[in-house]
């Protein structure tokens, strides 16, 4: 109530100045002009609480679009780093079905022994760390240090980088 009275009372004076302004004005070409100017004055004192409310409301839409903006590249973030997540998962199983075909057939020169298990230590589509163990079908059949030379060539590792486990066949039930 008390924003409408304030109102009220500034166009009052704003009216009482233009009569004052159009009295004191003699009767000139410029006269014409000048009521022009004090009419626009008039009509802006009048009007300028609509074009208020609708800058507030404006400013209002404008956060409330903003504060969804943020939800939305908040759930975009999400689901971003699930999507991450998954692929990362997925890729694993994924490089070590590679490392293992890849190991497979590097080992062929060796036909006494035979790829068990692979584990791949994978971050950003790089082998970090791989453990690859192997079974000797015969005894003395599986050299370690020409295995490690020749998987560490095939994946241009280093050789702490790689870590071969060598495990034992029985020959024959000794």
């Amino acid at each position: 109530m008390q924003s409408i009275f304030d109102w009220l009372t500034s166009v009052l004076a704003i009216l009482l100045c233009a009569a004052a302004i159009d009295m004191l004005i003699p009767e000139s070409v410029m006269q014409k002009y000048v009521r022009l100017v004090t009419g626009l004055v008039i009509m802006t004192a009048i009007v300028s609480p609509v074009f208020s409310l609708l800058t507030n409301v404006d400013f209002s839409l404008q956060l409330e679009n903003e504060q969804r903006t943020n939800v939305f590249q908040q759930q975009t973030d999400d689901q971003l780093n699930q999507l991450m997540e998954t692929e990362s998962l997925t890729a694993n199983p994924y490089m070590e079905q590679q490392v293992y075909a890849e190991a497979e057939a590097a080992l062929r020169s060796y036909p006494s022994c035979l790829i068990g298990h692979v584990e791949a230590d994978v971050q950003q589509n790089d082998l970090n760390h791989l453990q690859v163990t192997v079974e000797e079908v015969e005894r003395g059949g599986c050299p370690e240090e020409k295995i490690m030379d020749v998987l560490t060539q095939k994946w241009n590792m280093d050789a702490g980088q790689l870590n071969i486990v060598i495990q034992k066949g029985d020959a024959g039930g000794e």
